[in-house]
């Protein structure tokens, strides 16, 4: 997959409710000093773990918004998600995916959420079909938990047409 861009500005806070000195932006976490990003880096492993997305000898070093990213994963589903989960994240600009993949597919698409859009206007847009905002919906799970909770800037997975 290489390098994936993703709008720096827009994206979840990574904050972990257990550690106080984390209620700050992102910003401030990651791109900063190494010791912060090697918290974020924690943080971020620990948020795939929470996803259940497995990744055999995850790595990842984040330099001036860059997330670098290796391992196994094993499909392209999985990877795909990886990639979406830390590039949807504040204050992460590119992802530098160098993830294996042990089966490979045919990868999905990925959409730029824009204003005003739902998933419903999303899945008329690619699949001329209201009722494939429920597979939208579920190829971005886990890391969408309700259909109404996408916003713009947010990269999505478009599934393959079947």
């Amino acid at each position: 997959m290489g390098l994936v861009s993703f709008v720096k500005e827009a994206g979840e806070k990574l904050v972990n409710e257990r550690v106080a000195d984390l209620e700050q932006q992102t910003d401030e976490l990651i791109g900063n000093t190494g010791l912060s990003n090697k918290k974020a880096e924690e943080l971020i492993t620990e948020k795939l773990a929470n996803y259940h997305l497995e990744i055999k000898n995850f790595k990842i070093n984040i330099t001036n918004a860059t997330a670098a990213i290796s391992g196994t994963v094993a499909n392209v589903v999985t990877k795909e998600k990886v990639v979406l989960c830390i590039g949807n994240l504040a204050g992460i600009a590119l992802v530098d995916d160098e993830l294996e993949v042990k089966v490979k597919s045919e990868p999905s698409s990925f959409h730029n959420v824009k204003e005003g859009e739902t998933l419903t206007t999303i899945a008329t847009e690619f699949f001329g079909n209201t009722n494939k905002a429920e597979a939208i919906f579920k190829a971005n799970e886990p890391m969408l938990k309700h259909q109404n909770n996408i916003y713009p800037g947010q990269k999505i997975r478009i599934p393959v047409k079947e």
